[in-house]
């Protein structure tokens, strides 16, 4: 199969994912109110973190997979078993150790009154257990990964996410919108998934069921896997830390303020997503030269198919949020979706480096740059937060997802900061930004700014090659 189809596969997998998330938020918020539902959000982030627990073993297991010869379904069911053994005790410990984090956080980091207090008390052994399903999950999908069975992977990803959105919500409405109603709605979407994830991998590989113990393969996921896990620790926290400054300093309701908007926007990185998602197989099976060649092309196509989608959000976020949610949680927001939109442009691009670098076997060079960015961004997120509340500490995330972009660009050697194509459309994204937080809630004065800058920006794409990139992905459905 080409990586057009695949890449396709897994945009129409986000993209569903993405309408899911746009009719339940206005739901959840009508039924649960700001306050549970950014807790709720810290809950989500918390079991997204503690995902790490599998210790990099899933993506280790779609690395060992995409090497081996076709058809070695032998040489599968090892590594499938290896990765299974390697991650039943780390998910037990990980389960372990949430609980006892969760109890701090909820109990003592977060602002919230006296009963929200007692329900996240009730929710935390279900949040806990749910960390359980999550990790063996990942290996199932490294399977599938390194077999390239991307329209499974989607098929199973799409239900599980709809179903995290959708199960909890049904508990709000038919059991109790309370704390611990929702996690144990959570937990159930996670054994759910792992069903399906479970079922997909033993349609595809024979004997899948059959116990086998290589103690080679476990050394050998866990010598890949550890770079994995230090990326994995860091990264969310990159990605999600400045969720708890701002429930520390402004309370609950404030984390919804922030996690709405970047929740609306952050799909849009879907698309670079589902690129490097397709790739990284291929990454894992040629040799540097190649992988260099197949990076800088991806990394062009990203550039010139986002731009438009960011100078376009930028305009448009924040009158979508007075319609979507409120006029009054729009005003609240002010500022925040246009910061964050410049981040997820850059996000964009280091994804595409991120992907690149672990699909070549280097895992320790995406781990050392998360590494080396934590404690300047922990300064920061600091100092912008308490200077500037929710606006600061989408600024301190900007800073730093820039950063990484250019860190993890220079080390792949796919992408250089000089170049015409990035600095130009760098500068459209941000200059839209601008713009459209100065024209604030102005209807007329956004379309009167805003349509002049998205043809411009759509005019330069397609000079740059979007046209062509668009005309290629359509026959990539259909043919290989």
């Amino acid at each position: 199969m080409s990586t057009k189809r695949h890449t396709l596969y897994n945009l129409a997998g986000n993209i569903l994912s993405y309408i899911v998330l746009l009719v339940t938020v206005p739901l959840y918020l009508d039924l649960i109110g700001l306050d549970r539902y950014g807790i709720l959000s810290i809950i989500w982030l918390l079991l997204g973190y503690f995902g790490f627990f599998d210790f990099g073993i899933g993506r280790a297991v779609a690395h060992k997979i995409a090497g081996l010869r076709k058809g070695d379904q032998d040489g599968q069911k090892d590594v499938l078993w290896a990765g299974l053994t390697s991650s039943m005790p780390l998910a037990l410990a990980g389960a372990l150790i949430l609980y006892f984090v969760l109890q701090f956080v909820l109990g003592r980091w977060i602002s919230m009154d006296a009963a929200l207090h007692e329900e996240s008390n009730a929710a935390v052994i279900w949040v806990a257990l749910s960390l359980l399903p999550l990790v063996l999950s990942s290996v199932f999908n490294g399977v599938l990964l390194g077999n390239r069975q991307f329209l499974a992977i989607n098929v199973v990803d799409v239900s599980t996410r709809a179903l995290l959105q959708l199960l909890p919500l049904a508990a709000a409405l038919i059991v109790s919108p309370d704390l611990a109603s929702l996690a144990q709605a959570v937990f159930w979407a996670r054994v759910l998934g792992l069903a399906a994830w479970a079922l997909a991998c033993i349609r595809m590989v024979s004997g899948a069921l059959t116990p086998r113990w290589r103690i080679h393969l476990v050394q050998s996921l866990w010598k890949y896997g550890g770079w994995i896990t230090l990326s994995a620790l860091v990264g969310p926290l990159l990605s999600g830390l400045e969720r708890f400054f701002i429930g520390n300093l402004q309370g609950a309701a404030a984390v919804t303020l922030y996690a709405v908007p970047f929740s609306l926007i952050a799909p849009v990185v879907m698309l670079a997503g589902s690129l490097s998602m397709a790739l990284f197989p291929r990454y894992a099976s040629i040799g540097r030269e190649g992988s260099l060649q197949l990076a800088q092309r991806a990394t062009g196509a990203v550039i010139v198919m986002i731009t438009p989608l960011m100078v376009l959000l930028a305009f448009l976020v924040q009158p979508f949020l007075a319609v979507w949610i409120s006029p009054e949680f729009a005003q609240k927001s002010m500022g925040v979706a246009q910061i964050l939109v410049v981040g997820f442009w850059a996000n964009s691009l280091a994804k595409v480096f991120h992907t690149q670098l672990q699909g070549e076997g280097k895992p320790h060079v995406v781990a050392w740059v998360h590494l080396a960015e934590l404690i300047p961004f922990l300064i920061l997120l600091s100092v912008l937060t308490h200077q500037w509340g929710i606006s600061g500490a989408a600024m301190a995330w900007t800073i730093r997802t820039v950063v990484d972009m250019g860190l993890l660009g220079y080390k792949s050697g796919a992408w250089q900061w000089r170049t015409p194509l990035f600095l130009a459309a760098f500068l459209l994204v941000t200059m839209a930004s601008v713009l459209s937080y100065m024209m604030s809630l102005d209807l007329y004065g956004l379309l009167g700014v805003g349509l002049p800058c998205l043809m411009i920006t759509f005019w330069w794409s397609w000079r740059m090659g979007l046209g062509g990139y668009l005309r290629s992905l359509v026959p990539g459905v259909f043919f290989k």
